[in-house]
This record gives structure tokens, C-alpha cells and sequence, in this order.
């Protein structure tokens, strides 16, 4: 190419642009290192706020999700020309594709450089960069602006809406069809071809393409937070911004991210609405152009303040009224200088320090620093530049190339304000790109609609359960209307790809199905011999006869466990709502399950209460037998309802037991399950208050009249417990010692008499059968025992059954005490004479033990109290006594109504203790533990 006819000011023009693109990076904004650290901490914002989002919560990231390493092109070359771009095939991870493209983008240099450029008011008429287009348009002019460039424009092979159209490929690769030769489309960035392995690899290709054209959308925006890129400047000799801000000022805007209140409500991330992409471009561009000057477009319409790169013929600049000059080139509005704060500093000048005014921008709480007086062209201003070597020599080329053109305007920027200016521009960058992942990522549902139906029975039974198939129609749909980004571009994803039917228990996945998607619909299914074969899917269930064909048992789902379907793509991961098979229906008998009818008396019939609960709701029909020989008793229940029955039996006497039992029956009469409790008849003792005369008469300040007639206080006592598996085996090691615990309660005085002989005789003394007696009568006495049939010697067995480990049991006692009369009884007075009083006693509180376990305590004489626990083998009793302790107040009153004062007086706090019974109740064995225990 010659250059002739000329002009010196071409010439010098020309010069100065060539001087400029031989520098990487003079002519775009911010350095590539800058902009992989923006496109970085963008993904870092992003993923902090992802969470939440509704597409997020319906598709989650995958557990690898941006660390997925993905095979595609990448860029192996840094250069200026076109011809020296190169190709070449790397493995990234998704994070590192969006991060690399940060620089990518700007490869190769002369060719980016005139694309990355969107005036948002169009001044020259057009968005595109039209500055100085006379100079670089001798090697490009592509009359395209960063907007388009960045988004649509298909010589981009990297756009944005490229990018939404490589996820969607990604996520339309078909299992049934046979692989492509590539998946590049032609063009010089693209011209690497790589073949697609196997369909794993053939989604992996589109989508590295997918993230890296992301990435390189990203850079754009980052484009848009640059003032000189938002303006018809082209900046070819310097920018002072764009030239001094690094990865650390990056670093440092993302740890405290600064938004002013003008742009916010365009960025969601920052918590404004989600705009289309073009709308955030213009947004994010419209405020950086009002806010900021770049160094060649600083305007002031009041003061006559002209850009360095406007030309301005006759009559000449002025800013007297009458007079308007000829102005070609772009006159921004905003900012004017009566929109900024001004102060007065002092700088290093060349012959010393001189007083400038420097202005400032005002951003809500914040101020940073724009523009301040030139002084005069020097090399040595340390707040102007302080770039070294080939920058620092481009830089002062630049400015000498302005001077000798009479083109340094009244105002700088110096190269210092750049870290003031970047921490309002920065986080603008890292938002506008966070919120560009969001609208990338598009809003995908998986859905599963479930329909059940009955098999056949291979043979008539009407009782029997059927088997039963449940065809699962599983869909992938995207909600476009959702997504601004797709609405905005047209596109909408149809899924076609793998997947997976899991079955899970409890929190275990036990089984996967292979599935394959064909436009949003599973049309392929996993069959028994591991094939693919075009089928619906079908889950199945057994009934009463267990299933036999393969297809069934392949795709069967037993009681307890739930099944769903399963997608992986795009670095998420979708999951239907699931199928649940319930749980195997189950019917149980309230507590109490171990019911004592105690006879008092000559009693021979007892009425109970029986209550039934089934573990699932429905309608069901509770069928009662009272295992004495009556007719069963049916008791139909709408959905959710308790059956309740009232039952009396008669005739019976001490010894009599009895299985009650309860069957489940649904609404076709089919039998679902059974459940039965015991009952045990006793002879039952009247309790009173006063049941224990020797501990009256002993221990007591009753005993101070041992003629005193004590009066008959009822005392009602009902055990209970809960939380019992199931009944002792009739022959097991549990019974066996059950029956000697029986046997040792029953033999309670021959134990204490045999022990009282043996402690007579190491002290020498031996006693007749009548001593013995009389002794064996005070001891028993104390004990309770005077009595036979005594309440401790005959402590019952309140029942037996077995605890499960790990499940919580507890025991209830209900207590009704009479109220006490007063009692009528003589005292010793000082004068040795006897004198009647009476003795008031009323009952304080009481509480329950059962073996090392105490209730609450109660006030009053009567109430209920229980105690609960968790059984633990090793470490939990397997028999409990039932002891109930009393506290009452005793205090003494003379004829008159005055207190006795002259021996007893008044009691507070004192005791007394009534044997309620006991339960056996030991831990079950596991089924290892009974296989060790066996011979």
C-alpha cells in the first residue's frame, strides 16, 4: 500500500496510529489480564447468587458443574494480523473456557481492536467507532459496533447468541444418530476441525464452544465499563484508564463492590431487574458515557471546552453567544464541568510544584477523580504516567503527536486517577458480566407424570392384591418466556440426551435405568439384556404373588422406595418430583399393648377399651377379635380414621389370658394386615392409704397411740407402658428368666428368713419356731409384708414384651388417692396423763420410681406422671419396679381446735412408699446375636 498526497497532519495522524497498534492493547480497554480477572470474579459473584434463583433451584449445578474439564478450540497465538491468528485443540474446564475468552476476545489485535467500540447515543450518526476511520480503516472498517459485535453479529463466531446456540446443541445431541464429522462452522477462529469422539464428547465440543463464547460475551461487557469505548474515541496514542488499572484493582473492586444508585436498578446482581442483553449493554454503556470522559472527549459547553479530537472551523472557538462555531465531531453532553466538585492541589510541575483545579465525579457516597488542569506538555509529571518501557515511550509518542497537532486540550487525565475511577467502573464490569452468566444459563424443568394401573391376576382370588404398573411420562421443558436472553434471540431448548431413572431407599440410590430424550420425551428405555429399545416406561409393583416376567423385575419398585428421573447436562443436574410406593400398609393397636385386669374382689368380668390406628390413610374396614370365643366385630372407617371399640369380658377369673387382635381390610375387602395385644387376668388387692399398718404404727407419728383406728383411704393405681415390639417366645432364654424373677418375688420370705438365720448364727444365737416367727412377723411387717398375700410379697407382673434399641418406651402410672378423714387418737401429755387430739393428714405431692428412672412429681393425691428412656443394650434394665412414693403433711389439733403444742406438733414432708409391680421388658436380639446364642 502507497501513501501519497498527504497532508503533514495526516502524516503525523498516521504515524501516530501505526505507533499505537504496534503496542498490544492500545486500542481496546482494559488489558487482557484485566479482563480474564473481571471475567473471574464475575463467575465468583455469580455463583454466590445462583442459589436462589428459580432456574437454579429447578437445576442445580452438577457436582462437578464449572470444574467439568471440556475438550474444544482455543486460541494459541497473540498477534496483531489476522494471518498470524492460530488454532489450537485444549482440554479447560468450564470455568476455564469463560475465563480464557476474557482474552481471547481481543485476539487477534488489529482485528478486535476497531469492533470493541458502542456509543450509546450515536452522535456521528451511527453506534460503530467512526474516529480517525480515515486512518484505521486503510487496514479494517467493519461498521460494526461492540454491541452487535458482542451479541449477534455473525462474523462473530463467539457472540453471545452463538453462545446460547452452542448450550443448546450441547443439550440436543441425539444418542440414536449417528456422529457429525465436526461441529465447527467456517471461519478463521474456528478453523481447527475437531471430530467428535463418541456423543459424550460431541456435547462436550459444543459446549466448551458454548462457555468460551460466553467468556468472550463477558469481555464486551467489560468493553462497555470502559469511557473511551462508550465514545466516538478511538484513542489510538493513549488512554490513561484503560492503560493503568490491573487484575489487582479488580481484586480489590470485588471485595468491595461499590454500585452507584443510577445503574443499579439494570443490574440484578447487584438487586435490580434482569434486562435482555442488549438492554444491559445499552444500560451498562449509557452510564459509563454520562459519568466519565475519555481523555479526547472531555466537553464543556459553558466554559468553551472542546475535545482534542473534534476539528473546529471559522469563526473559531469561542463562547460568546452570537458566535457558533463550525464543530466536526461528537460534543457529549454529560458530564459537565458544573456537575463535578473542584478543589485546588498542588502538583509537580517542570520548573516545581503548581496549583491546579482538579474536578470530581460525585457517585451517591462516593467521589473519584476525572479530570484536572494541563499544566503545559512535559515528560517528567509522576501523577501523569509512570508506565515504563515500550508503554511508557507509546504513551509520551502519543501526547508528543497531540502537542505537534495542537491537540492537548486544557484538561488531562492523569494515569493516578485510574484507581479512583476503576472502583466505580470495575464493579459495573464484574456485575454487567455476572448478570450475562445468568441470562447464558437457561430455565429447564424436568417433569414426571405418573399413572397407575392394575394387572391382571394370573388367577381369581378376590382377596389377593394385584400387581400394579406405574407408566411414568417423564418431559424436559424450557420455560423460555422466563429467560429474557432466549426470548431475546428466539431460541428454545428441546432436550435430547441421556438420562437416568433411579430408585432410591431411604436416602440410598439402590438402582439406575438408562433413558434416552428425544426432543423433551424419554423415547428409549434400558431393557433387561441392556439395550436400548424405543418403549414406555413402566414402573412395577408386586402384589400378593411376587412378579416373574423380566421387564417387570427389571423395572421393579418394592414397598419404601421412590423413583425419579434424572438429568446431567450442561453442567447441571434436573430431578423429577418422584414416585413413592408406600410403605407396606400396617395396622397397631394402641398402647396400652400389655392390658392387667385386676379382680377385686369376686369380680368375674372387666370392660376394656381397645383403639386401632392404620399407618396409611384410606378407607378400611377393622375387623375386632376378642379371642373369647364372640363373633369377630367389623368396624368400617372412612380415610384417616381410628377405630374405636368398647369391650366387656365376663366370666373370668385369676390366670385367664387373652390375644385380642385387630385385621386391616381394604375397600375391596382384601387383607392388608394384622396386629393383636395381650391380656392378663390378676387377682387384684383393694388399696388403701393405710394398707401398711406396721410402717403406721413404727414409723410414724402415729405410733404414739397404737390402739389408733385407721381409717380405710381408697388408693386407685394404673400402670401402663408403651413403646413394647413384640411378645417373649414362648421357650426363649427371656421367658426362662422371667419365670425365676416370678419365682424369687413369690419366695421373698423364705429368702429373708434363711438370710436372718444365717446372720443368728455368726452371732451365736439360735431361735425357737415360735421366736422365729415372732421375729419374721416385726421384719415382714416393716416391709409390708404382715400380711400373706401382702402387696409386695405378691408384687404382679405388670406385663412383658420386648424394646427395640434405639426406640423410645415409657411408662405411665395414674394415681387417685381419698381425701384422709381426720383421725382420733391419745398423746401423752407433760403431766404424763393421756389426752385425746386428733391427726389431720393431707397428702402433699407424690412421684413414681421404675428402677433407677423417677418421674415429675405431682401435686396432690392424685394426677398422672411417666418416664420415658431409650433402650440401649448393655445398658438399659430389662426389669422394672414400679414404686409409688407419697409425701403428706401431719399435724395434731386438741378438742378445742387449737394445736397441740406439748409433743408432736405439726409434720411437713413425710413419706410413704407402695409397691405398685413390675414389667419385664429386655432389648431384642438381632438375628446375629440369636444365631450366636443357638447350640
Amino acid at each position: 500500500m502507497t501513501f501519497i498526497n498527504l497532508k503533514k497532519s495526516q502524516w503525523i495522524l498516521l504515524i501516530a496510529a501505526f505507533l499505537a497498534l504496534l503496542g498490544p492493547g492500545a486500542a481496546y480497554p482494559w488489558d487482557q489480564p484485566t479482563h480474564r480477572q473481571i471475567n473471574l470474579e464475575a463467575i465468583r459473584l455469580f455463583k454466590s447468587l445462583s442459589t436462589a434463583r428459580e432456574k437454579f433451584v429447578l437445576g442445580p449445578f452438577s457436582k462437578e458443574g464449572l470444574s467439568e474439564k471440556l475438550r474444544g478450540v482455543a486460541v494459541g497465538s497473540s498477534s496483531l494480523q489476522v494471518s498470524k491468528f492460530r488454532s489450537e485443540e485444549a482440554e479447560l474446564t468450564a470455568q476455564g473456557w469463560i475465563v480464557s475468552a476474557g482474552d481471547w476476545a481481543d485476539e487477534p489485535h488489529l482485528y478486535s481492536s476497531v469492533r470493541h467500540f458502542y456509543d450509546p447515543l450515536s452522535l456521528s450518526g451511527v453506534a460503530y467507532l467512526t474516529d480517525q476511520s480515515e486512518y484505521h480503516g486503510l487496514y479494517d472498517s467493519p461498521a460494526v459496533d461492540a454491541r452487535t459485535w458482542g451479541l449477534t453479529h455473525p462474523d462473530n463466531p463467539f457472540n453471545f447468541t452463538a453462545a446460547l446456540a452452542a448450550y443448546k446443541a450441547a443439550l440436543e445431541v441425539r444418542e440414536d444418530l449417528p456422529l457429525p464429522p465436526a461441529i465447527s462452522p467456517p471461519h478463521f477462529k474456528t478453523g481447527l476441525n475437531l471430530h467428535p469422539k463418541d456423543h459424550e464428547d460431541q456435547r462436550k465440543l459444543h459446549l466448551s464452544r458454548a462457555y468460551r463464547a460466553l467468556g468472550e460475551s463477558m469481555h464486551m461487557m467489560g468493553d462497555m465499563t470502559q469511557p473511551a469505548h462508550v465514545r466516538n474515541d478511538s484513542h489510538t496514542a493513549d488512554e490513561p484508564i484503560e492503560a493503568a488499572v490491573f487484575p489487582d484493582h479488580v481484586r480489590r473492586a470485588a471485595a468491595d463492590p461499590f454500585i452507584d444508585s443510577r445503574i443499579r436498578p439494570s443490574l440484578a446482581s447487584a438487586g435490580g431487574a434482569f434486562l435482555a442483553p442488549s438492554e444491559l449493554f445499552h444500560a451498562v454503556a449509557s452510564f459509563v458515557n454520562g459519568a466519565f470522559y475519555s481523555l479526547d472527549t472531555i466537553y464543556d459547553k459553558e466554559t468553551g471546552v472542546w475535545p482534542n479530537n473534534v476539528t473546529i472551523t471559522a469563526p473559531g472557538p469561542t463562547t460568546a453567544l452570537e458566535e457558533v462555531p463550525a464543530v466536526v465531531g461528537n460534543l457529549y453532553p454529560s458530564p459537565q464541568l458544573r456537575d463535578l466538585a473542584v478543589e485546588r492541589v498542588k502538583i509537580p510541575g517542570f520548573v516545581g510544584k503548581r496549583e491546579v483545579r482538579r474536578f470530581y465525579g460525585l457517585f451517591d457516597h462516593r467521589r473519584a477523580a476525572m479530570i484536572q488542569d494541563r499544566l503545559s506538555f512535559h515528560w517528567f509529571d509522576p501523577d501523569q504516567s509512570f508506565l515504563a518501557g515500550f508503554e511508557g515511550a507509546l504513551e509520551k509518542g502519543g501526547r508528543a503527536v497531540a502537542a505537534g497537532l495542537g491537540k492537548l486540550g486544557p484538561f488531562q487525565i492523569p494515569h493516578a486517577f485510574a484507581a479512583e475511577q476503576g472502583q466505580i467502573l470495575l464493579p459495573v464490569a464484574i456485575h454487567g458480566a455476572a448478570d450475562l452468566i445468568n441470562l447464558f444459563y437457561p430455565t429447564l424443568e424436568l417433569t414426571a407424570e405418573y399413572d397407575e394401573t392394575e394387572l391382571e391376576p394370573a388367577e381369581e382370588d378376590p382377596s389377593a392384591i394385584p400387581a400394579r404398573a406405574i407408566e411414568v411420562v417423564p418431559s424436559m421443558r424450557h420455560l423460555a418466556e422466563k429467560d429474557p436472553a432466549w426470548k431475546e434471540a428466539g431460541l428454545s431448548i428441546e432436550y435430547s440426551g441421556p438420562a437416568l431413572l433411579v430408585i432410591r431407599e431411604k436416602k440410598e440410590e439402590v438402582q439406575e435405568r438408562k433413558l434416552w430424550f428425544v426432543k423433551g420425551r424419554a423415547e428409549f428405555i434400558e431393557k433387561s439384556d441392556r439395550d436400548m429399545a424405543r418403549s414406555p416406561l413402566k414402573l412395577f409393583a408386586a402384589g400378593s404373588r411376587e412378579l416373574t416376567e423380566e421387564e417387570e423385575l427389571f423395572y421393579e419398585i418394592k414397598p419404601g422406595q421412590e423413583a425419579f428421573i434424572r438429568i446431567e447436562a450442561g453442567s447441571r443436574v434436573f430431578e423429577s418430583s418422584p414416585w413413592k410406593e408406600p410403605e407396606e400398609t400396617a395396622v397397631s393397636i394402641l398402647p396400652p399393648r400389655i392390658l392387667v385386669l385386676e379382680l377385686i374382689d369376686e369380680a368375674s368380668e372387666a370392660e376394656c377399651g381397645f383403639e386401632a390406628a392404620p399407618s396409611t390413610e384410606g378407607a378400611y374396614t377393622f375387623e375386632w377379635n376378642f379371642d373369647d370365643g364372640s363373633l369377630p366385630v367389623p368396624d368400617r372407617r372412612a380415610g384417616g380414621e381410628n377405630s374405636v371399640q368398647t369391650y366387656t369380658y365376663f366370666g373370668l377369673k385369676p390366670g385367664d389370658s387373652f390375644r385380642p387382635s385387630v385385621r386391616l381390610f381394604d375397600e375391596k375387602g382384601r387383607f392388608l394386615a394384622e396386629d393383636s395385644i395381650s391380656v392378663t387376668v390378676i387377682k387384684g388387692e383393694k388399696r388403701h392409704f393405710f394398707e401398711n399398718r406396721t410402717h403406721w404404727m413404727s414409723a410414724s407419728p402415729l405410733a404414739n397411740d397404737q390402739s389408733v383406728h385407721l381409717p380405710v383411704v381408697p388408693l386407685a393405681l394404673s400402670p401402663s407402658i408403651s413403646g413394647l415390639k413384640g411378645e417373649i417366645a414362648p421357650g426363649s432364654p427371656e421367658e426362662k428368666r422371667l419365670n425365676q424373677m416370678m419365682e424369687g418375688v413369690a419366695g421373698a420370705g423364705e429368702y429373708m428368713q434363711d438370710m436372718m438365720a444365717a446372720e443368728m448364727a455368726k452371732m451365736g444365737v439360735s431361735l425357737t419356731d415360735p421366736q422365729m416367727a415372732e421375729a419374721m412377723k416385726q421384719i415382714m411387717g416393716m416391709a409390708g409384708l404382715d400380711a400373706p398375700g401382702g402387696p409386695l410379697q405378691n408384687r404382679p407382673l405388670l406385663g412383658s414384651g420386648l424394646m427395640e434399641e434405639g426406640k423410645p418406651a415409657s411408662i405411665t402410672l395414674s394415681v387417685s388417692t381419698g381425701s384422709v378423714p381426720p383421725i382420733d387418737m391419745t398423746v401423752v401429755n407433760q403431766a404424763g396423763e393421756r389426752e385425746g387430739v386428733t391427726a389431720k393428714i393431707a397428702v402433699k405431692e407424690w412421684f413414681f420410681t421404675a428402677g433407677s428412672l423417677a418421674s415429675l412429681r405431682v401435686r396432690g393425691g392424685s394426677g398422672t406422671a411417666s418416664v420415658s428412656w431409650t433402650p440401649r443394650k448393655g445398658e438399659t434394665a430389662e426389669s422394672f419396679a414400679l414404686d409409688l412414693i407419697m409425701f403428706y403433711t401431719l399435724e395434731f389439733m386438741r378438742p378445742d381446735g387449737r394445736q397441740w403444742r406439748e409433743g408432736p406438733i405439726a409434720y411437713d414432708n413425710l413419706s410413704d412408699t407402695f409397691p405398685v409391680g413390675f414389667y419385664f421388658c429386655p432389648v431384642e436380639m438381632t438375628r446375629a446375636e440369636e444365631k450366636e446364642r443357638m447350640p
